[in-house]
């Protein structure tokens, strides 16, 4: 995958959680693809799709878990402002390094929403 077409990847999936209001099983298996595109191949064996079209995904559950959610956060990102505001959570990370440098993640939980940041941040840095 070319650096351009990760990163308008990850543009993509990002759109698909300010969207959504709850995370699940499918934008959690997106993720772990990016973050582990060359991985691809053996991550399939994780994956379990009845014939109802549900899923079970044994991996991270990055939109729905906050442990899960903040291992999106590179190392030296670890000032955290969050805020409610119509329904929504706004999660602000900020570097520690450079304190001009930050990203926000709006989403409908707080797990997407500390997703989002931290998809945005990998986005900015590619």
């Amino acid at each position: 995958m070319t650096e351009n077409s990760k990163a308008e990847k990850i543009r993509e999936l990002i759109a698909l959680m300010e969207n959504t209001d709850k995370g699940g099983w499918q934008l959690n298996v997106a993720i772990h693809r990016l973050q582990n595109a060359n991985a691809a191949l053996a991550f399939e064996s994780s994956v379990f799709v009845d014939s109802n079209d549900e899923g079970f995904y044994f991996g991270p559950s990055y939109t729905q878990k906050i442990d899960d959610a903040m291992s999106l956060i590179p190392p030296g990102w670890s000032a955290i402002e969050i805020t409610t505001e119509n329904n929504s959570y706004n999660v602000k990370i900020t570097n520690s390094d450079n304190p001009s440098l930050s990203n926000i993640g709006t989403g409908s939980t707080l797990p997407l929403a500390i997703s989002i940041a931290g998809l945005k941040i990998t986005e900015a840095n590619i």
